[in-house]
């Protein structure tokens, strides 16, 4: 996409299968959901959903979670952040968009819903991009696709949404929410990992 002619060089971008990807895809959550509720006969889907939202847009770590809501016990918080450690350590970089980006934009914010425990590839991320500004859900405590969650961003650079474009992976979360929030464009990152 060329840029050269927009007045706001402005880009919000989503990190997850946007910039980095996980290579290894162990689904933590959901093993742990299914770990819980054998140990908590009959542990209801909405309370999955509840921890996971909670995970989203809290600034806490599962366990501080969980600890109070239902009985869990060491060997399952360990297989979770286990497995947390091993999608963490295949991470790899979209480096095209990501020279792209620090080509073109005089401003970066990182837009991501993203619990706590997925928090660490971001510092490598740091070394590799500009970023002037992260918005994540579990510190904001709203997650995409809530038009606060796009006003948020543009305003940690003090740009209002249509001087800002977003770059995501995901239709409905990234590109129709970045739509509804006002931006001035939104650009649909394909597939880039084989």
């Amino acid at each position: 996409m060329s840029v050269e002619n927009l007045k706001e060089k402005n880009a919000v971008v989503d990190l997850y299968n946007t910039l980095i990807r996980n290579e290894i895809r162990l689904h933590p959550y959901k093993t742990l959901y299914k770990s819980l509720t054998k140990l908590n006969k009959g542990l209801k889907e909405e309370k999955s959903r509840y921890f996971f939202k909670k995970a989203m847009t809290t600034n806490l770590y599962i366990e501080d979670i969980i600890k109070e809501e239902v009985k869990y016990n060491r060997e399952i918080i360990e297989k979770f952040n286990l497995d947390i450690k091993e999608e963490l350590n295949s991470i790899i970089y979209n480096e095209d968009l990501i020279k792209e980006l620090n080509e073109n934009y005089d401003n970066i914010v990182l837009l991501s819903n993203l619990s706590k425990e997925y928090e660490e590839p971001i510092k490598e991320l740091e070394k590799k991009l500009k970023i002037n500004s992260k918005i994540l859900s579990f510190e904001v405590g709203f997650v995409k696709p809530d038009i606060d969650i796009f006003r948020e961003a543009a305003k940690s650079i003090n740009k209002l949404p249509n001087e800002c474009i977003m770059y995501g992976d995901n239709l409905k979360l990234d590109i129709e929410g970045a739509e509804l929030s006002g931006y001035k464009k939104s650009i649909l990152v394909e597939k880039w990992w084989d």
